[in-house]
């Protein structure tokens, strides 16, 4: 989604006391925790303000996400909460770090070349911990990504630590492999198969780091809802995906 983010000033004086959301790196987010405390004569407008919120996101968003909702509910109250510099700096991090598109593919119209998405944020007693996964064909703009993420982090007072890169995987146009996969499917079909490039962090790219040389193509059923609560996998595509591989590989050797 390419629409700006909707930022808002909350001006009512808080303080945080836990922010969760997010279960894996590499997963956007269904839903987010925060527990604040504020003054009691404060709450009708914390809680006409959140309503307020709620209908600005789900006109502005609610094409893609229907089941939108912010929710309020009494809790007990915390046994501490973070000082407000350090409150400050885990929102700063949260709201100003990369989390969408970063540039656009010069090979393939239309197609992300490089993002990253945050992925977990735990913030309670027990300490930070944000998680996020930059994704790119390009090396260089992982690098960009990870220099970027290290200098916000460094002005929130946060230490970045690189676990893990994916490894770039360039679009490689006229692949040789593609154009054997696709005759293949049409002999198995009887139709023309599309052919497209998407953004995301696969194996390929592993393979696609020992060798430049290598014609690397991914096929697979049909999934709806990666990444999601909802994902969900079409069985009948298992079989016509077993189906061309049957008849490709055969061709190829």
């Amino acid at each position: 989604d390419l629409r700006p983010t909707i930022t808002v000033a909350f001006s009512i004086p808080f303080a945080l006391a836990s922010f969760t959301g997010g279960t894996a790196d590499n997963a956007i987010p269904a839903k987010a925790t925060a527990q604040i405390t504020l003054a009691s004569k404060d709450r009708a407008a914390a809680a006409a303000f959140l309503a307020d919120m709620e209908r600005t996101l789900r006109s502005r968003y609610g094409d893609r996400e229907p089941a939108l909702a912010l929710a309020t509910e009494e809790t007990p109250l915390p046994p501490a909460v973070f000082a407000q510099p350090q409150a400050d700096a885990i929102l700063k991090y949260v709201t100003e770090s990369m989390d969408g598109v970063h540039t656009m593919s010069p090979d393939a119209e239309g197609l992300v070349e490089s993002s990253s998405n945050l992925g977990l944020v735990a913030a309670g007693p027990d300490g930070v911990e944000i998680r996020q996964m930059p994704r790119s064909s390009v090396a260089a703009r992982l690098e960009e990504i990870e220099t970027r993420q290290r200098a916000l982090g460094a002005e929130c007072g946060l230490a970045v630590a690189v676990e893990e890169k994916s490894c770039p995987w360039p679009v490689k146009p006229g692949s040789r492999l593609v154009a054997a996969i696709a005759g293949a499917y049409r002999r198995v079909n009887g139709t023309p198969m599309k052919v497209s490039a998407i953004h995301a962090g696969l194996e390929c790219g592993a393979f696609a780091a020992l060798s430049a040389d290598l014609d690397i193509a991914s096929i697979g059923p049909d999934i709806l809802g990666a990444h999601s609560p909802g994902e969900t996998l079409l069985l009948p595509s298992v079989a016509k995906t077993w189906r061309l591989l049957a008849t490709l590989l055969p061709s190829l050797g």
